[in-house]
């Protein structure tokens, strides 16, 4: 059979016939089209870049969503003063609005948290770190100045519970501006006196131990000490014919030991001396004595 360009044959007779028939002269039979095969896969790919353009804007949406209601937890849960829990919802919101910075806010705050929890326990060290790591939340910059405070407190109590007085004293004046630190500082400074005059004492000193005991004033002891201290003075003194001198050491010394039967006896020696000197008024007042 002669080619004939423009043709098609049918599949069913095999007839040839010009392409341009819509059907088989013969049988009667439609030629089948073509499929346009890159089209096909041109629209099956749109289709598909449409459905996940859809998907993922509605994931995006409800990434969005999730986001905006954990910002809005999470400063509820800021609200609330529960900020460890605070900071889990920010970090879910991710870089919704100020979610970054209210983040930080929330670990500076659980930090200020503590450090209040741990200065309320008098633990002082710990609170001051809790208020370094608050940085700048709040008044925690004042709060570091007083656990300071607090801590040389404890270390000044501390020493001057063991008997270190010139750390305690050094403690105690760093303190300074805490409840309690002045007086505990002039306790001991008094307990240094009294330890510089047992050591005046111990070697013989007892004039300037005396002046010692005069300066701890009210410490434990230091009247006592005094007391036996201006005994002995008085009874050198006594010994000396410085009868003034004795009886006025004796007066110092109180109940301790015989002072006071001492005194007399001075006051008698005394009395002598006014009346050979025509010291009548001034006899009379040492013989009463």
């Amino acid at each position: 059979m002669q080619q004939i360009k423009g043709a098609q044959y049918c599949k069913k007779c095999n007839q040839l016939y010009p392409d341009f028939f819509p059907c088989c002269p013969r049988c009667g039979t439609e030629p089948r089209k073509k499929k346009n095969v890159l089209g096909i896969i041109v629209k099956v790919v749109l289709i598909i870049l449409v459905v996940a353009s859809i998907a993922s804007y509605v994931a995006a949406s409800a990434f969005f969503k999730k986001q905006e209601e954990s910002y809005k937890q999470g400063k509820e849960l800021m609200r609330k003063g529960e900020y460890a829990q605070a900071q889990e919802a920010f970090r879910a919101a991710g870089s919704h609005e100020d979610a970054r910075e209210l983040l930080e806010r929330a670990v500076k705050a659980e930090h200020y948290q503590k450090g209040e929890e741990a200065f309320a326990a008098k633990d002082y060290r710990l609170a001051l770190e809790e208020f370094t790591a608050a940085g700048d939340y709040e008044d925690a910059p004042s709060q570091i100045i007083l656990c300071e405070r607090g801590i040389h407190f404890q270390l000044g109590q501390e020493a001057f519970n063991n008997g270190d007085a010139d750390t305690a004293i050094a403690e105690f004046t760093a303190a300074a501006g805490w409840e309690g630190a002045d007086q505990k500082l002039a306790m001991a400074r008094r307990m240094k006196s009294y330890q510089e005059g047992q050591t005046l004492e111990a070697s013989g000193r007892l004039e300037e131990a005396a002046a010692k005991y005069r300066e701890a004033e009210n410490y434990p002891g230091a009247e006592e000490a005094l007391q036996g201290c201006v005994y002995q003075l008085g009874l050198e003194a006594m010994a000396d014919g410085r009868y003034r001198e004795a009886a006025d050491c004796f007066a110092e010394a109180g109940t301790h030991a015989d002072a006071r039967k001492l005194r007399g006896e001075c006051s008698v020696y005394l009395g002598k001396e006014h009346l050979a000197q025509g010291e009548y008024a001034d006899a009379l007042k040492r013989f009463e004595t």
